[in-house]
Order: C-alpha cells, then sequence, then structure tokens
C-alpha cells in the first residue's frame, strides 16, 4: 500500500507536554464509552456498536453530505459560521443527516478554536444514530473520539485499522490513527506509530507537525520503559527540533515549552538523576527563557 500522509496544519492537541505533565491529560474528559445510567440501553448499546461497524449501512447521503461542506470550506466559509447555520433544533436529534452536518462542522472548528466541551456534545448526539454503520459516520466518529481523547486508545485503534483498510491515503484518519497507537498499552503499537511517523516526516521534513508526530511517539515509546539518560537526550533532541519548526503563532507552543523544561530537569549534563519538588519544576517553567 501507498502510505500517503498529507496533515494540513493540524495541531497536534496538546499530546506533548511531557513527564508529569502526560499524567491523566485525558483523565479529566468523560469517557463516552461509559456510558450514563440515565441513557436507554439502545442508546447505551450503541455506544459500543460504533467500535465494532462494519460500514454496511449506505453511506450515500453522508458522503454528499461532507463534500457539500468541504465545498463551502473551499469557498471560504468559516467552519464557526458552518456551526451556526447546522445548529441543532429539538426536532432535529432525530434526523442522523442533520447530527452528522452539525457534528462535522463541530469537528472542522477545533482546528482553529478547540473545545473539549464542544467535542463532547458532538460524540454524544453522534451516540444517538442506533446504526451507526455508515463509513462517514464511523470515520467522523473516530476523528471526533481521537481529537478530544474521549475513548481509551485501544478502543479506537481496531476502528482506526478499518477505516485506513477502506481508504488508507486519508490523512485526517492517520494522523488520529498514528496518535491513537502511540498512546496503547501495547509496545509494538508504539513502536508502529514512531516508525509510520517517521516515515511521514520523510515525506515532508519541512512540516512542523509531522515532526511533532515523530517528538510525541519518540516520548511515547521510551518513557514507558522508565527513562535512561540516553532515551531522554532523544525525546529532547526531537522536541528541541519541533519547537524551533513550530511557527510562533501556534497556541501549543507553550506547552511544548513546558514539555522541554520538565525533561531537561530529569538528569544533570554528566547523566545523574535529578529529582525536583512541583514547587521547583514550576519555578523553573516560569524562569525558562525559551520562547
Amino acid at each position: 500500500m501507498k502510505n500517503t500522509f498529507r496533515q494540513t496544519g493540524t495541531r497536534p492537541v496538546a499530546l506533548t507536554i511531557g513527564g508529569l505533565l502526560l499524567i491523566g491529560i485525558f483523565s479529566g474528559f468523560p469517557l463516552l464509552s461509559q456510558p450514563a445510567s440515565r441513557d436507554s440501553l439502545a442508546v447505551r448499546q450503541a455506544r459500543q456498536d460504533w467500535l465494532q461497524a462494519d460500514f454496511s449501512v449506505d453511506n450515500s447521503t453522508y458522503a454528499v453530505t461532507r463534500a457539500a461542506i468541504n465545498k463551502q470550506l473551499s469557498a471560504g466559509v468559516k467552519p464557526s459560521t458552518l456551526v451556526q447555520r447546522y445548529e441543532l433544533n429539538g426536532k432535529d436529534v432525530g434526523d442522523p443527516r442533520k447530527i452528522f452536518r452539525w457534528a462535522y462542522a463541530i469537528y472542522l472548528q477545533q482546528k482553529t478554536e478547540p473545545d473539549t466541551n464542544d467535542l463532547i456534545k458532538a460524540s454524544s448526539m453522534l451516540d444517538r444514530n442506533l446504526h451507526p454503520g455508515a463509513y462517514d459516520w464511523i470515520r467522523l466518529r473516530f476523528l471526533v473520539a481521537s481529537m478530544g481523547g474521549l475513548e481509551r486508545p485501544d478502543a479506537l485503534t481496531p476502528i482506526g485499522r478499518r477505516l485506513l483498510k477502506r481508504k488508507y491515503d486519508d490523512p485526517q484518519v492517520m494522523f488520529y490513527f498514528v496518535r491513537q497507537m502511540m498512546r496503547s498499552q501495547n509496545r509494538e503499537d508504539r513502536r508502529v506509530a514512531l516508525a509510520l511517523a517517521r516515515q511521514q516526516l520523510q515525506q515532508n521534513p519541512t512540516d512542523p507537525y509531522r515532526q511533532w508526530a515523530v517528538s510525541d511517539a519518540t516520548m511515547f515509546y521510551l518513557r514507558y520503559a522508565g527513562l535512561t539518560f540516553e532515551e531522554n537526550k532523544q525525546i529532547l533532541a526531537e522536541m528541541e527540533k519541533t519547537l524551533r519548526m513550530l511557527p510562533a503563532s501556534d497556541k501549543e507552543r507553550k506547552r511544548l515549552i513546558e514539555a522541554i523544561v520538565v525533561y531537561r530537569l530529569h538528569y544533570d549534563s554528566n547523566g545523574k538523576k535529578l529529582h525536583h519538588t512541583l514547587a521547583e519544576i514550576n519555578q523553573a517553567i516560569a524562569n525558562t527563557n525559551l520562547k
């Protein structure tokens, strides 16, 4: 298969924040795979069914809807305008097509105006389709869940594989598939994620977001085993390269800087393991000259 990965300006959504900052980064978001007790049995079952979807449901309606929205984007319509245009009314919650176009507009808006609450709303509404087997529906469900950290990585990687088997040359699915794989509890998954990230960077070595993917994948692959001095240096080298390439306007630049500071505090220049209090770490972040 041809490995094509055209990541067009999508930020990594604050995955690289280093060491202590990584612990529990997604734990504050409700896992939508754990249904609320007030939901009907059918809705709770739907929250699991989409992860096993076989794309057997007719996709034509959703394909046409996605193409129409993409055409509006190409014409200069802002995603925020589309969100307002397609906002759901009370009677719309039973119309899968209207749910899809609104949720897709929310997903597109996240690239410039991240808002986890909106992603949670979109994910909840997507759960209302009790027969979620259409390809574009499942694709959107995967992208929303991946972007917001709304499912465990090991739950999302199988559906990511099936989506890529259906259409390997899908830059958005590939981007989030790699990010799910790098956070897997399985070391082999993390190794594959790093290999894929490096492969995509080779295709476009000047893309800062592909470099960021390599930085993150390196960090996740190495940190699970307990970092050695040399491994810590590898992670720092990738992070610092990412910072040099990252646009000054990127809103996640501050988080990357924090991660670099944290990793610099792990060892001294001679390889001696260091230990710092949280107050000392915060002070080092406040005093850094990185920009």
